[in-house]
Parts: C-alpha cells; sequence; structure tokens
C-alpha cells in the first residue's frame, strides 16, 4: 500500500502506519488504491503489443494512442503544446471525433 512516507521502505521495519490518520496521507492511499483497481479492470494498459499511434502532429503537440486488449480500446489523446487545439480530429476508424485540447 503507498501512503507517501518520507522515509525509503527499510527490510525488517513496518511502515509507519499512523500516518494513515493524516488527511493527505488518507488521500494518496485512497487514490492508490483507485488507481491499482482502474488498472487491473484494463488490461490494455499492460498488454504486449496492444500500443499504436493515433495521431501525431508536432505543429501543435498533439499526441494520441490506442491501447487495445481483447474488444477494449483505450485512446489517450495530449496536449503538450503551449497552447489550446480545438477540434482536433483523429485519425480515420474514429469515427467524427474532434476534441478540444
Amino acid at each position: 500500500m503507498e501512503f507517501g512516507q518520507p522515509d525509503a521502505f527499510t527490510d525488517g521495519r513496518e511502515p509507519n502506519w499512523a500516518m494513515l490518520a493524516d488527511a493527505g496521507h488518507r488521500a494518496l492511499a485512497d487514490y492508490s488504491k483507485a488507481l491499482n483497481a482502474f488498472c487491473l479492470a484494463h488490461p490494455a494498459l499492460y498488454a504486449p503489443q496492444s500500443f499504436a499511434w493515433t495521431a501525431l502532429d508536432a505543429s501543435t503537440g498533439v499526441l494520441g494512442f490506442t491501447l487495445q486488449a481483447g474488444c477494449e480500446t483505450l485512446l489517450c489523446a495530449l496536449n503538450t503544446g503551449t497552447q489550446a487545439v480545438q477540434g482536433f480530429g483523429l485519425k480515420p476508424g474514429w469515427g467524427s471525433c474532434a476534441l478540444p485540447l
């Protein structure tokens, strides 16, 4: 369980569980638990050979990729540029998807 201990893990020493009484440490533990559950529910995140580029646009700094496993496809679109990009289109196969990034 991750809850943001300031010290590194030491073999043979128990974590400082009292830190979970702090709201910040409890929030991190809850987030970590939810993230782990999400990853378990979506095998496309870690399936071998699941990655494919969907969009690359150096002029806007937008990139997109999919992760696929079985009948599940996850799309991730990122704007790494400094300006918002309106109506960015994805390659054919994604219908008329237009995203404000």
